[in-house]
Parts: structure tokens; sequence; C-alpha cells
């Protein structure tokens, strides 16, 4: 080949018949794989105040899993899943449960809430999984402070917010983030 016979950039090059059909075909296979990607399933627990509450974030927290499973996903409350006739604790039966999950959403408000992040949001191995939606009226306090300082890539992910913007703020960034690991779970080699 010479030089003349590469093509100048810019210059339109029409495909003969049966690359455009296998264009076509590419094509298909490309728009299979995003449709893939958007159905696969993320198991997402999510802690927070009693589903039963009627505070703001309680709301929330219904809203959420609402919203992820109208999405296609596993989403899960952690006192759905404590069962009390086996002969384990509840913090060995909730880390059994964010081992199973890939994602866990912690919505704090009230001392309970808080210390479940506290239990496992320093445990290597866990709280890369944990996502904790903090307050920002509370980040003077000890439980919100120590969270935030001591954020890393070994523990819990931590996103403030404001109260004000319930639900919107934490149903968006949340199905973000399974968005997000959809994408990366597919890469990956998850299929379904």
């Amino acid at each position: 080949m010479s030089a003349d016979d590469i093509p100048s950039p810019g210059l339109d090059l029409r495909l003969s018949t049966e690359a455009q059909r296998y264009l076509t075909e590419v094509e298909q296979r490309r728009l299979a794989v995003i449709a893939n990607v958007s159905r696969l399933p993320i198991a997402a627990l999510i802690w927070g105040p009693t589903p039963a509450g009627t505070s703001p974030v309680a709301q929330t927290r219904r809203l959420l899993r609402d919203e992820l499973i109208r999405r296609g996903h596993l989403a899960q409350f952690s006192e759905e899943l404590v069962d009390p006739t086996l002969p384990y604790s509840i913090p060995l039966q909730q880390l059994s449960h964010v081992e199973a999950a890939d994602i866990v959403f912690s919505l704090p408000d009230s001392p309970g809430s808080v210390a479940e992040i506290h239990d496992f949001a320093r445990v290597p191995w866990l709280a890369h999984k944990i996502v904790a939606f903090l307050d920002r009226r509370w980040d003077d306090g000890y439980s919100n402070r120590s969270l935030i300082e001591l954020e890393s890539r070994v523990t819990c992910a931590v996103e403030p917010y404001d109260a004000t913007a319930l639900p919107g703020c934490i149903i968006s960034k949340a199905t973000e983030i399974v968005s997000r690991l959809q994408q990366l779970y597919y890469i990956l080699g998850r299929r379904m």
C-alpha cells in the first residue's frame, strides 16, 4: 500500500453492503449489552429507622426500597432478615447480611440506626459495601464526625445530605450508585 492509497482524514467513505449489514448486527449486540447491564439485579440492604416509622428518613427508607425493587433489584431491610430462632447474635446475623449483599445503604436517624454503621464501618472486608447517608445537621456530633474524619478506602463511604432535600437526594444518589455497581459487575463478568 502506498501513501496515495491511505484515505485522508475526513474523507467520506462508504461501507460495502456486507459491512453495512454487519454494522447493523454489531449495533444490535451493543444495544443488547446495554440492556443486559440495566437488567442486572443488585442486592441492596437498607438500614435505618423502623420501616413503620413516620419520620422523613423512615419514609425515605421505604421509598428507596420501593424504587430499587421497581427497577428490578433485590432491596431488603435488615429487620426482614434477622431470625430470632437462630442461635446467632443480631450482630453476627447482620454481618452475614452485609457479606451477602452487594451494597448497604445506611440512613440513620436514631441511636440504633447509627450503631449499625459504627458496628461495621471499620471492618475492612465489609466497610467498602456500606454507604452512610448522614444528615448535615449532625456533623458537629461525635457519630457523624468520627465517620467523616476517618472516611477512607477501607471504611464506609459517607454521603452527607440536607434534610430539606429528602427523599429525592438520597434516592437519586443511591440509584446512581446501584447503576455504577451494575456496570462494574457486568464488566467483571456477572451475568443473569
